[in-house]
């Protein structure tokens, strides 16, 4: 763990509730929505940290943390050995501008990324890739802390195998417009974070009903 705050949200389209990041504060955010089918906590920048259902945790790529940390707070409380620990919560406003570094955990379990492949692409060496006209198209999105897209990466691997020359989405406007069409679509039906709450939604189109 070397976030020093994290994201709590556990129903559907309520409010995002922010603490610092200690085992104290995961366990009594879990233990005090144990009866929601699903939650989860990412950091203040939407990557992933954690998932639960009803009280039991799904996922937590972090197994230092899980192991060493929140599980020895968090079982006492669920098996009624020690009260509920207070959740000690974060004006999300006061955090506004704060830096979040690169997560030390596999925040793309979720998408089905294996530690090898996510240290790949945290390495730069792959990114995550979508079909277009039958050609494979690496694209990222980066989003600032207020929320705005910052930087985009594509790559025509067909063309351009290494992944040297990035096709600027000025001058690529129908390619980019597609690509976000379909990471819309892959958003939505996942029931990603990034869809639950708009994350670049002047960008991907949400609605969309392809």
């Amino acid at each position: 763990m070397n976030q020093k705050y994290l994201m709590g949200m556990a129903a559907e389209g309520g409010q995002a509730v922010v603490f610092e990041a200690k085992a104290s504060n995961v366990a009594a955010f879990i233990s005090q929505n144990r009866m929601a089918p699903e939650l989860l906590i990412c950091t203040l920048d939407y990557k992933m940290f954690l998932t639960a259902r009803r009280g039991m945790i799904d996922m937590c790529p972090d197994r230092k943390f899980l192991v060493q940390e929140l599980l020895p707070v968090l079982v006492p409380m669920q098996t009624g050995q020690v009260q509920d620990m207070p959740l000690v919560l974060v004006p999300r406003e006061s955090v506004q501008d704060e830096e979040c570094p690169q997560p030390d955990w596999n925040y793309l379990r979720w998408d089905g990324y294996d530690n090898e492949k996510f240290e790949k692409i945290m390495d730069g060496s792959v990114l995550l890739n979508y079909e277009f006209l039958g050609e494979t198209i690496p694209m990222e999105l980066r989003i600032g802390r207020d929320g705005t897209l910052e930087r985009v990466l594509m790559f025509d691997d067909a063309a351009d195998p290494y992944q040297l020359h990035n096709l600027a989405p000025e001058e690529h406007p129908a390619l980019f417009a597609a690509l976000c069409r379909e990471l819309a679509v892959l958003l939505r039906d996942n029931d990603d974070v990034w869809f639950r709450e708009g994350v670049l939604s002047d960008v991907v189109p949400y609605d969309t009903n392809n």
